[in-house]
């Protein structure tokens, strides 16, 4: 079975926003690096994400809710899975979620993206 270990990115390259952070800020974060969306960990765990379509339909609506944080706006969290997870769980979960957050020794290592998994798959 094909493990998804070398398309998973790094703790190095990995993003992260705290529930403190404005969402004037995450968007900055995601204008610099060139990111859609960023999860949200407290303590180094999955606590939501941000996705920028979502966050900027709501910002149409109301612009006050660009100086408050980003629980407010934040979407479910990313499901986390071990750094062993392979190709076919990966698939399974990219069904319903943009990424899978990579967990090693309890900690947050890394991310996969569902382009990682076509990636892989191609």
């Amino acid at each position: 079975m094909q493990s998804l270990g070398l398309c998973i990115k790094s703790k190095a390259t990995l993003t992260t926003l705290s529930a403190f952070t404005s969402k004037r800020c995450a968007l900055q974060m995601m204008k610099t690096y060139g990111l859609s969306q960023l999860p949200v960990l407290e303590e180094g765990k999955s606590v939501g994400s941000l996705r920028e379509g979502r966050l900027m339909a709501k910002l149409l609506d109301n612009r006050d809710l660009m100086q408050s944080p980003v629980p407010e706006v934040m979407d479910r969290a990313l499901p986390v899975v071990n750094e062993d997870i392979s190709v076919q769980t990966a698939v399974k979960y990219r069904k319903s979620s943009p990424a899978l957050l990579v967990e090693e020794y309890g900690r947050i290592v890394g991310i996969v993206t569902r382009q990682d998994v076509v990636d892989v798959q191609s």
